[in-house]
């Protein structure tokens, strides 16, 4: 989606032969490309405004078929997909690269928010409480500056209620269909930059905020600020914002583009099953494809005969209006006193799609996903009459609290515990760790004496720079990691890690509140 006249950059789209042979040649012919699982997107910042466009293959070429503009911030925001209606089909979206999704707070599972993805085709899949690190931004077409929060409150409310006048909450944001209201009292106000059409380099406005999902950073363009008001653009005053919520999900362990290995992959199929809609799944395909039923008969032998038969069921569903609900599942155990060796072909620990195809919403099917060694799908097997040899553990996609089966994130725990959680991150490459990251302290401090390549000041105060800048750190290129706990005497504590980045060491500690939560990391250099 365009959101270049809400920051005052109206005149780079608004021409169309300007858009096409300018723009798009020059961020096309520059930009950096990653793929999606059906698509791929091509990126080049011009000033502080990233320029996305969406490709998909064609037979002869590629085809442009979106456009999204975005800022990349240092906000990054942990949070549970809300609910399973994530279809792309009706969304105000020009393609299956575009998503809006609802998202819910992890933790306390309350608050929702409506977020348009950008990237959104690196995420195989959207499932109830599914958690993920997402860049988060509100742009905004519409802003109002106030001197502070006694002035908010004296402002015209929304209506009354038993003779009391009716505001949005301070600190806060919240969605109405795909448009949010995002109230806040200021915490910083700075200013970005992007070219306009003669090249030349004009700012637009980031006013900061605090919400219960995190730090929120509001875009809007200068002149959507009345004269008046621009005195109140301080911290300390408040602004109300109508603004889009916009949040990219190509970082973490997804900065790459999208990832094909046996999970992935089968949480892509789940996904195209629950929504009914199979193009997703297109160049996931092998070309030597097969679909094999629960009798072991072979249905579909290719790439393009899988996914007609695919759709055909799919197809039938739909007209038939039939009881079909798809969920995420792993294969748990296995009946070893089975005589079929053809069983183990799926070990323990693979991951399965699990469907409920009846009224009382009881499994009866299970799929499997067989890659080959290009990583693309061999094989989708309906497990059928084999399905009682193997014992399944179901995600069912209910709140932790309401599911015994589920347990509720822990945010407390030892300094070993948390070295140990740390050294995992640094191991798997990536810091998308949803306990690491609402177990530190919103105004937790990382102090280092260790060079680094990125540009920033340290010490790095609050949660959310703290977890940029440990991620960004591995996620950008890939790197040889070796990590390993031991004593921490010798720095005032009695647990310490020893992480080796590319042959650069250092040694973390850190220090915990009188619960268990990250207070502080410290970084030594050896």
């Amino acid at each position: 989606m365009n959101f270049l006249p809400e920051l005052g950059f109206g005149c780079l789209t608004e021409n169309d032969d300007f858009f096409m042979n300018c723009l798009a040649r020059y961020v096309i012919e520059k930009g950096e490309a990653f793929n999606g699982y059906y698509g791929a997107y091509i990126w080049k910042n011009i000033g502080d405004v990233e320029m996305n466009f969406h490709l998909l293959p064609g037979e002869q070429s590629y085809n442009v078929v979106g456009f999204t503009s975005h800022v990349s911030g240092n906000q990054m925001w942990q949070l549970a997909v809300a609910d399973t209606c994530q279809h792309f089909a009706g969304d105000d979206c020009d393609s299956v690269l575009e998503r809006w999704v609802t998202f819910t707070h992890p933790l306390t599972q309350e608050g929702n928010i409506r977020i348009y993805l950008v990237n959104a085709d690196v995420v195989p899949d959207f499932f109830p409480n599914d958690t993920l690190t997402v860049q988060v931004i509100a742009v905004a077409g519409d802003v109002t500056y106030y001197r502070d929060e006694a002035a908010y409150d004296e402002s015209e409310p929304l209506t009354e209620l038993m003779g009391k006048p009716v505001h949005f909450a301070v600190n806060n944001v919240f969605s109405i269909i795909n448009d949010s209201v995002a109230v806040g009292v200021i915490k910083n106000v700075s200013a970005h930059i992007c070219s306009d059409e003669k090249g030349e380099m004009k700012e637009f406005c980031c006013t900061t905020i605090s919400t219960s999902f995190g730090t929120l950073e509001i875009m809007h363009a200068k002149e959507s600020v009345k004269e008046e008001e621009k005195a109140f653009m301080r911290p300390g005053g408040v602004v109300k914002a109508l603004c889009t919520i916009l949040g990219d999900v190509a970082i973490g362990k997804y900065q790459k583009g999208a990832i094909y290995d046996q999970e992935h992959m089968a949480r892509l199929l789940r996904s195209c099953v629950d929504c009914r809609d199979f193009t997703r799944i297109t160049n996931a395909l092998a070309d030597d494809c097969r679909y094999v039923a629960r009798s072991g008969e072979v249905l579909a032998i290719g790439k393009t005969a899988v996914l007609d038969y695919l759709s055909n069921v799919a197809k039938k569903q739909r007209e038939q209006e039939s009881d079909c609900r798809a969920y995420p599942a792993v294969i748990s155990g296995i009946d070893n006193t089975a005589s079929d060796d053809s069983l183990h072909e799926f070990p323990i620990g693979s991951h399965c799609v699990a469907l409920a195809q009846n009224e009382e919403g009881k499994i009866d099917t299970i799929l499997f996903v067989k890659l080959d060694d290009e990583k693309k799908m061999a094989e989708i097997r309906n497990a059928g009459e084999k399905e009682a040899a193997y014992q399944i553990t179901v995600n069912m996609g209910r709140c932790p609290g309401k599911d015994d089966d589920l347990h509720a994130i822990q945010t407390v725990h030892s300094e070993r515990e948390w070295l140990k959680i740390i050294q995992g991150c640094y191991e798997k490459g990536h810091f998308d760790d949803i306990e690491f990251y609402y177990g530190m302290l919103p105004d937790c401090v990382l102090e280092s004496d260790v060079k680094s390549e990125l540009f920033i000041s340290l010490p790095i105060h609050s949660r959310e720079p703290v977890f940029t800048y440990l991620s960004s750190r591995i996620t950008h290129s890939d790197h040889i990691i070796q990590c390993e706990i031991m004593s921490g005497k010798q720095w005032g504590h009695e647990f310490a890690l020893k992480t080796d980045i590319d042959s650069s060491a250092h040694i973390t500690t850190i220090d915990l509140d009188e619960e268990g939560h990250i207070a502080r990391l410290h970084e030594f250099a050896i």
